[in-house]
């Protein structure tokens, strides 16, 4: 009798262990991301600890059955515990998992935070800046960057984008034409938009955003309009970071004040000496430094 029930909690632990092993193989490839190919391709995913985990895995079953083996019986209690132990484990995981899950895209709390920082930063050096107005312009200007990108016509984004980052995408979007591909992209929404960051050197305001942005993204044969890679039948949900430049070396070479008409010379804190009114001028664009996808999922 005592064989049999040696047996039987073996047979339960062994049974534990193959569901646990199979739990993580899901978890991971659960979290499998979608491939991104939106303007310059900026980032790409892959499950990068999954090799490590299966080697891990493998290790401990070899070890299991080496140490097996060497032993007939395995004690009743013994088996109780390596049953209970996995049986945690596997729900840690799964718990973390989650967890990870729910705070992949930013905590709320702690963005909002950001963005009233930011937003005193800016007020600094532009009194009259209007956060959402500022939101909602880059936002409209990455959509229409996607749209020219769609339609390789690099010319038109350029008074959006750095020299440094033109230069890049056009060599990137030849490539692609000559492979027949084109990326196609469509049906954007707004979800969510953050100032997160803004620092100011060499007479240069640079501001760095959270977006989330959904849309369709994938790549078609040029000509057949045949789906080659990603899915057209499903949205993407991108979580963006963004930096936007503006140059303010411009503003300490105004020559009249706009307010009493006086001559204003090597004036740098625009503040009138005269009558103490805002020096304001309207900034000139705002250009795209840096766009990175910090992570990505297929959405409704």
């Amino acid at each position: 009798m005592k064989k049999v029930l040696s047996k039987i909690f073996k047979f339960v632990a062994i049974l534990f262990t193959c569901l646990l092993v199979v739990g993580c193989m899901f978890i991971v490839v659960s979290d499998d991301k979608p491939t991104f190919a939106d303007t310059g391709f900026s980032s790409s995913h892959s499950s990068g600890g999954s090799h490590s985990s299966s080697h891990s895995s493998s290790s401990s079953r070899s070890h299991s059955s080496s140490g097996g083996s060497s032993s007939s019986e395995l004690h009743p209690i013994a088996a109780v515990i390596i049953v209970v132990v996995w049986v945690m484990m596997l729900i840690i995981s799964i718990a973390s998992n989650a967890n990870k899950r729910k705070n992949r895209f930013g905590n709320p709390q702690e963005l909002s935070m950001k963005d009233a920082a930011a937003e005193r930063f800016i007020r600094q050096y532009l009194p009259n800046f209007n956060k959402h107005e500022f939101i909602i312009n880059q936002y409209n200007n990455y959509c229409r960057m996607q749209v020219d990108w769609m339609n390789f016509n690099m010319e038109d984004m350029k008074e959006l984008i750095t020299n440094e980052l033109y230069t890049m995408w056009s060599s990137q979007l030849d490539t692609l034409q000559l492979k027949g591909e084109q990326n196609i992209m469509g049906q954007f929404e707004l979800e969510r938009a953050y100032l997160t960051d803004a620092t100011m050197q060499n007479g240069n305001l640079t501001v760095t955003m959270d977006y989330i942005i959904k849309t369709y993204d994938y790549i078609v044969n040029a000509n057949t309009k045949q789906l080659v890679r990603g899915n057209n039948s499903q949205r993407m949900r991108i979580h963006y970071e963004m930096k936007f430049r503006l140059s303010l070396n411009y503003m300490g070479k105004i020559d009249k004040c706009p307010s009493c008409g006086n001559v204003i010379t090597t004036n740098t804190s625009m503040i009138c000496p005269f009558c103490r009114s805002q020096l304001f001028v309207e900034p000139k664009n705002w250009v795209l430094t840096e766009k990175t996808c910090l992570d990505q999922e297929y959405t409704n």
